[in-house]
């Protein structure tokens, strides 16, 4: 869950949470390894992120976007863009222990998968950068199932 559906329904989001958020350990992963502390504010600029926050275990960020791709063949027919682009996170980070921006998941999804596959990829590439998955509702419940289900063979979570 994301703060835009806390903001939403604040006490639906805390009951749905039952005091865990399996994204947690990915949000503070890319933070250690993205993050930016804040500077030009009127007031000091606040410690390094990594005296903030400890490391975080791999297998704790593994089981994290593990758990952000479970439903893919379900999930991929509601929001194609999103679990495509995560598809290709979670194999890049499987593959190459590499932690990725979805837009660079994608990139490296069009480096390192089959050709059958890279209409699909660019077509999310584009829905994420231009905000419209017009070009995404081309594809098939079927055909966007199977490409999930394949990524997740290789993921070897199914």
């Amino acid at each position: 869950m994301h703060y835009s559906e806390y903001l939403q329904d604040p006490q639906g989001y805390i009951k749905a949470m039952t005091g865990t958020d399996p994204d947690l350990a990915a949000h503070l992963m890319i933070l250690t390894k993205a993050g930016q502390v804040l500077t030009g504010l009127p007031i000091a600029t606040g410690p390094p992120i990594a005296v903030v926050f400890g490391p975080v275990p791999a297998a704790d960020y593994w089981q994290s976007i593990c758990a952000d791709v479970a439903n893919a063949p379900q999930e991929i027919v509601k929001q194609p863009m999103y679990t495509i682009l995560n598809l290709c996170q979670v194999l890049a980070y499987r593959r190459d222990r590499l932690i990725l921006s979805k837009a660079e998941g994608g990139q490296w999804g069009l480096r390192h998968l089959p050709s059958q596959f890279y209409p699909l990829i660019e077509a999310a590439l584009e829905a994420y950068c231009e905000a419209s998955s017009v070009k995404l509702a081309r594809y098939t419940d079927e055909e966007l199932s199977d490409f999930a289900a394949r990524l997740l063979a290789q993921i070897e979570l199914m």
